[in-house]
């Protein structure tokens, strides 16, 4: 029996935190650069930590090898500031997401991970915060490679080793609500299902030919059936 590996997105995807990223990053690298610096015109989405540090540094003047380091201490900065903000009150799960996520682990063949450009602390941070670790034992952040591209084949090494369970091409779905997760998906040859409660319009997701385009993540069904997940008796993994 086939068993997938369903690798999930955070931000736009699993929940929101209403831009509180953006607001964190420009405060830290504001008192660190000494200077004011902005975020604005950086889009954030299907980014990875290290990615939206240095454009964003890039943006301000800052040349290359003075960005990797001050991103560093940045990123520092940044863990430390989001262990004070991030809280429930921040967070808003987006809508379908917990019966989703109770459908996957109860009934289907499936391993979830996270695959997110999130710093695996803040990461995981956000996910306490919304009620749904539980779910997710392991994942591929933004602190084990600055290409997002890379993280699928992080995440299928970590599911062997969690699991003892080999995955690679379309035995592992994408889901995300960016363009770059569909990217993401397609450069590991994994199915990819898109959802437009980001940034990014249903009409620019289309665009990327995603496996599976869905509003939200309400439609349990749609999702089962794009992701080809196969029933179980016994669930494999529980919160």
């Amino acid at each position: 029996m086939s068993r997938k590996l369903l690798l999930f997105d955070i931000d736009g995807t699993l929940l929101t935190t209403n831009r509180l990223g953006s607001r964190l990053f420009q405060e830290v690298l504001t008192r660190i650069c000494g200077r004011e610096i902005s975020t604005r015109g950086v889009c954030f989405s299907g980014k990875t930590d290290p990615q939206i540090i240095r454009e964003v540094l890039s943006g301000a003047g800052y040349d290359p090898p003075e960005a990797e380091r001050i991103g560093a201490r940045a990123l520092r900065a940044y863990a430390a500031r989001a262990r004070q903000a991030i809280g429930p009150e921040v967070i808003t799960v987006l809508p379908g997401v917990r019966a989703l996520l109770d459908t996957l682990l109860g009934s289907f063949n499936v391993q979830l991970a996270l695959l997110t450009g999130n710093m695996e602390e803040t990461a995981y941070m956000k996910i306490r915060a919304a009620g749904l670790a539980a779910y997710f034992p392991f994942g591929a952040f933004g602190s084990d490679h600055p290409d997002r591209n890379e993280l699928p084949a992080v995440a299928a090494r970590r599911a062997y080793r969690h699991g003892g369970r080999r995955f690679e091409g379309r035995d592992m779905v994408v889901v995300g609500d960016s363009p770059r997760d569909v990217r993401c998906g397609r450069a590991a040859g994994a199915r990819t299902i898109a959802v437009a409660t980001g940034v990014t319009d249903a009409g620019t997701l289309a665009r990327e030919e995603p496996d599976v385009l869905l509003r939200d993540l309400t439609d349990v069904r749609a999702f089962h059936t794009g992701a080809r997940l196969t029933r179980q008796a016994v669930a494999v993994n529980e919160p």
